[in-house]
């Protein structure tokens, strides 16, 4: 029992520190990978690495590989840590069972993506079909893509 208080106090004395809580607070807010993490924070890429490593050593964090992509999660462990470092409540992602994680980040292009098929299937099953189609799906994808983008941008101001 001594021994998982003294851990407890460890891993919270790992995370307290500025880059690493500023990494988990982050987190926090669901998956990111680590140029995100690195360019949401402020960090550089090598000190978000460097924080993001220890994390993960210390069982605060996982990483988890989704597709090419390595993305990082707070393990269970991680978030009762991180809301004591931080005090608040962390947002659970919702699950569908499964260890697939969905981050945000991928909203934008997938819902682009899926407006450009839809514009060449119409284009390619209607008879006659004018090519302005697939321009209009094309500019109408690359419209949905930045407004997704800008809405899903985390605020620069939330961290009052």
């Amino acid at each position: 029992m001594a021994t998982e208080a003294a851990s407890e106090v460890d891993l919270i004395r790992l995370a307290s520190n500025k880059s690493r809580s500023v990494i988990l607070k982050q987190l926090m807010a669901g998956p990111a990978n680590l140029g995100g993490v690195a360019s949401k924070t402020g960090l550089s890429r090598q000190l978000a690495s460097h924080h993001m490593n220890v994390l993960v050593n210390s069982g605060i964090v996982e990483q988890r590989a989704v597709g090419p992509v390595k993305l990082y999660v707070l393990t269970e462990r991680g978030s009762e840590i991180a809301q004591k470092v931080l005090g608040t409540s962390p947002q659970i992602p919702a699950s569908d069972g499964g260890d697939r994680v969905w981050p945000t980040d991928l909203l934008a292009p997938a819902a682009a993506i899926v407006v450009m098929l839809l514009a060449t299937v119409k284009f390619l099953i209607t008879p006659e079909a004018p090519f302005t189609w697939l321009v209009g799906g094309a500019i109408a994808s690359c419209a949905l893509f930045v407004v997704l983008r800008i809405v899903n941008r985390p605020s620069k101001t939330s961290g009052k």
